[in-house]
């Protein structure tokens, strides 16, 4: 991504991490929420405010990312809130390293998110939960392991997770097969299931 077409930059120190060393390929979460006035100020005044964003390492390289959730808004009652998700190749835990965040192209480039990129190869699944309904629960990853809920009745997806969606398990309602939850098929070891009181959980036959 060419960051010369960026009108600011903004840099991202990671401090307050436990000291684990040198982490490698480690996405992270990044919380853009509306205290952070002169990004969305900046932002906004596109079409497609997502688009006016990208992510570099310290010596300008581009990294891969994606939004789970980007709110913004500047009618009525300004909703501006957006969450993010950014591979970095190696990241030094001892309060020293960061990363820049570009903003405001003037909507001269496409998106640059690269969702399945975000995640390497050790990483199976990753659910965000930010799905309502009894809908398929989407894996970002690079593999084919989107999740089958199981006796959702249409009201187990909230808003109320640590950061993003969540789903709720009562515990109560089921069936001999699967008792509320969410049933993934396909994977290396056969099946995962996330589920409240489960038995079996059927394959879902993906790869």
């Amino acid at each position: 991504q060419e960051t010369s077409a960026y009108e600011y930059r903004q840099k991202i120190v990671f401090s307050d991490i436990t000291d684990l060393g040198a982490v490698n390929n480690f996405p992270l979460f990044i919380n853009i929420d509306a205290s952070n006035a002169g990004f969305w100020n900046a932002v906004n005044t596109g079409i497609n405010p997502r688009n006016n964003v990208a992510f570099t390492d310290a010596n300008g390289v581009s990294l891969d990312f994606h939004f789970e959730k980007f709110e913004s808004t500047t009618l009525g009652d300004p909703v501006n809130n957006a969450i993010a998700w950014v591979e970095v190749p190696e990241l030094v835990t001892d309060g020293s390293d960061f990363i820049y965040m570009y903003y405001d192209n003037g909507n001269t480039l496409a998106n640059a998110e690269n969702e399945p990129a975000t995640y390497d190869n050790n990483f199976k699944a990753v659910y965000h939960l930010d799905e309502t309904g009894i809908g398929t629960r989407f894996n970002s990853t690079q593999f084919s392991h989107d999740g089958i809920t199981g006796e959702y009745e249409g009201d187990e997806g909230v808003l109320g997770g640590v950061f993003g969606g969540a789903d709720y398990f009562d515990g109560t309602e089921g069936n001999n097969s699967i008792d509320q939850g969410i049933c993934v098929g396909g994977t290396q070891a056969g099946e995962i299931c996330d589920v409240t009181n489960s038995n079996t959980c059927e394959d879902d036959g993906g790869n």
